[in-house]
């Protein structure tokens, strides 16, 4: 056997990644629209910021106007 040895992708299985790679970023961002079409939408990322600099998930609802302090 050859330590040294390199494998080379092939062409067509670069293509094909390539072509999977275009489907799935257009498919996303065809749906972007209506995955941030959601009201709580600004509520969830501000809940996820708050978790990820403080490592504690709120036990009262410190972002919404209407539920303010409540759990």
């Amino acid at each position: 056997m050859m330590k040294n040895a390199r494998r080379v992708a092939s062409p067509d299985l670069d293509a094909a990644i390539l072509v999977l790679a275009v489907f799935m970023i257009s498919g996303a961002l065809a749906f972007l629209p209506a995955l941030l079409n959601d009201p709580d939408s600004n509520w969830h990322i501000a809940n996820g910021r708050f978790i990820l600099e403080t490592g504690q998930v709120p036990t009262t609802d410190p972002f919404s106007w209407t539920m303010f302090g409540r759990p």
